[in-house]
C-alpha cells in the first residue's frame, strides 16, 4: 500500500467498529504531511468525553493523542500493526463539549523494531490544549 492508502485504511478501520472506544472518538483525517512526516486529524469533542468540571477527560485526551501518534507510526513504516509501547502526556489547558481538536502527530524515526513519535493537540483559536511523545513497536506480522 501508499502512504495515501495506509492512512485510509487506518482511518476507516478505527472509524468502522462502532461499539469500540476508536470509533466513538469519531476520528477525521485532515492531512497527510508526506515530508515532514506528519499526520494531522481532528476529533469533536462530546459531552460523554468531559469530567466532573466539563473539560476533557485527561484519559480520553491520552487516547486522541494515542491513536494519532499510533497512526503516524503506522503510515510511515511497514508495520502491519502498531501497539502502544510508551505514552507521556503533557496536558496544558482544559478544552470543553462542542470544540474541535486538531492533532498534528509527527513519526520522527521508525525503524524496524520501534517507531518514535510527538503530538499537539490544540483547540479551535490554536491554542495548546496537550503535547505527547510516544514508542509504537513495528509490528510486521499479520494481525
Amino acid at each position: 500500500m501508499n502512504l495515501d492508502e495506509r492512512i485510509h485504511h487506518f482511518v476507516n478501520l478505527r472509524n468502522e467498529k462502532k461499539d469500540t472506544i476508536n470509533a466513538m472518538l469519531e476520528m477525521q483525517l485532515i492531512e497527510l504531511k508526506k515530508d515532514s512526516q506528519t499526520l494531522v486529524v481532528q476529533f469533536p469533542l462530546q459531552s460523554w468525553e468531559m469530567n466532573p468540571v466539563n473539560h476533557t477527560h485527561g484519559g480520553i485526551l491520552s487516547a486522541m493523542l494515542d491513536v494519532a501518534m499510533g497512526g503516524a507510526a503506522y503510515v510511515f513504516s511497514q508495520a502491519v500493526f502498531t501497539p502502544t509501547i510508551q505514552l507521556a502526556v503533557n496536558f496544558v489547558k482544559g478544552s470543553t463539549a462542542g470544540d474541535i481538536l486538531r492533532i498534528e502527530a509527527t513519526c520522527d524515526h521508525a525503524g524496524s523494531r520501534m517507531a518514535m513519535t510527538r503530538a499537539v493537540a490544540y483547540d479551535q483559536e490554536g491554542n495548546v490544549i496537550a503535547s505527547a511523545n510516544g514508542a509504537y513497536a513495528i509490528n510486521t506480522k499479520s494481525v
